[in-house]
């Protein structure tokens, strides 16, 4: 309330002030009672440009620290400056008087910067690596996932927060038996196990537990890679070598390998 009465007091002083210096222009043109009528209908015109003018020098400090802020933005390629400007009113609704804020914001925005640069590096990694990996809570619900472990289920990246790794990958309704997620969630260390998913494929599942910074367990990074084809051709290279052997074995010929250096490795006599 007091702030209005000082607006209002400042406001009818100006006015005042206004009134006097075009009194004293007619004075000093002569002007006869016919041109006084017609100025008349103009009088209102002239005080309101008159105060207009006497706010407008009021207004200029303000103005030049807005120019000193824009100066200093300008001055400083790495800094980030949030500036906030404010305009008081007269009851007519005319601009009295204006003030600026201006917030040196450069250290958030570098951090803001910065976590965003960190985000897409660590989207560039994670994206370039072709096991399907992906962070889940307790509970097993994805936080996040590579663009690999997405495109294996015909899914988005986006599409898979908040669902369970074994919705995608294993029986709905329930974690997949021996899985080294859970057995990491228990011992708090890296686990390690082979799996078959209901497609018939054999994954090597890793699950990688998170700390934050106080230690306490916030997550697991589940690491599947498909060894599909490197187990099927493991599995027929050792039934290779058994029928090598059995027949080895039953054979009445000498049979031995050995190595360059004459080391024998295997005999049968």
């Amino acid at each position: 309330m007091e702030n209005r009465n000082n607006t209002q007091s400042k406001t009818s002083t100006l006015r005042q002030q206004a009134e006097a210096l075009l009194k004293k222009q007619h004075e000093e043109a002569n002007l006869t009672s016919t041109e006084a009528d017609l100025l008349k209908l103009i009088h209102e015109l002239k005080v309101h440009q008159i105060e207009l003018e006497q706010q407008n020098e009021e207004l200029k400090p303000g103005k030049s620290c807005a120019q000193e802020a824009v100066d200093l933005y300008d001055l400083a390629p790495t800094g980030y400056l949030n500036e906030i400007c404010s305009t008081d009113y007269d009851l007519q609704g005319n601009p009295v008087r204006s003030f600026d804020i201006v917030q040196d914001v450069t250290a958030p925005k570098q951090t803001e910067i910065q976590l965003q640069i960190n985000e897409a590096q660590k989207n560039a990694i994670l994206n370039g690596i072709s096991a399907n990996i992906a962070f889940v809570d307790k509970d097993l619900k994805i936080i996040w996932a590579n663009k690999t472990a997405a495109d294996s289920v015909n899914k988005t990246p986006d599409e898979m927060i908040g669902q369970t790794c074994h919705h995608f990958w294993g029986d709905p309704s329930k974690p997949c038996e021996a899985c080294p997620t859970l057995k990491a969630f228990v011992s708090k260390k890296p686990e390690q196990t082979l799996m078959t998913t209901p497609d018939g494929k054999i994954w090597e599942e890793k699950g990688e537990p998170i700390f934050d910074v106080n230690g306490n367990l916030i997550g697991v990074v589940e690491i599947a890679t498909d060894v599909t084809d490197r187990k099927h051709s493991e599995d027929e290279l050792r039934i290779s070598e058994e029928r090598y052997r059995l027949l080895a074995e039953n054979s009445r010929d000498v049979i031995w390998t050995m190595k360059l250096d004459g080391t024998i490795t295997y005999g049968h006599l």
